[in-house]
């Protein structure tokens, strides 16, 4: 069985979920404001959120996998949330999408352990 995919798949997942998890992090300021004009603080979030979105369209150039896709139409969603200045609302998007990545990475990781036994029981 080959390797690379599920590694490829692997570490794309932690490097998605890792900006994420900072985004919503910090998008966590605008909890309980009322909608407003997107401002500098919205503009780095949208910065960072198109970084993650390179490494997540990344993952589906190099493994076709479907869940990708997904995860990149959540990250889409935030987008607009913060465009339209409702921020707020921008991290349940997020949430989805790192759900999404994290079964991706998942996956790959059972399969990578499992060829790791087969690999020992081999020797």
């Amino acid at each position: 069985m080959a390797l690379a995919p599920d590694i490829l798949i692997y570490v794309q997942s932690e490097k998605a979920k890792a900006g994420i998890i900072w985004l919503s992090q910090g998008l966590l300021q605008f909890q309980g404001q009322p909608p407003a004009r997107p401002g500098p603080a919205e503009n780095l979030a949208l910065a960072i959120l198109e970084m993650v979105r390179d490494e997540v369209q990344l993952g589906w150039r190099l493994t076709r996998d479907g869940g990708w896709r997904r995860a990149d139409g959540h990250l889409q969603q935030a987008a607009v949330m913060l465009r339209s200045g409702a921020a707020h609302d921008a991290p349940w998007h997020l949430t989805l999408a790192l759900r999404e990545i994290t079964g991706l990475g998942h996956s790959a990781h059972r399969r990578l352990e499992s060829q790791a036994v087969a690999d020992a029981d081999g020797d």
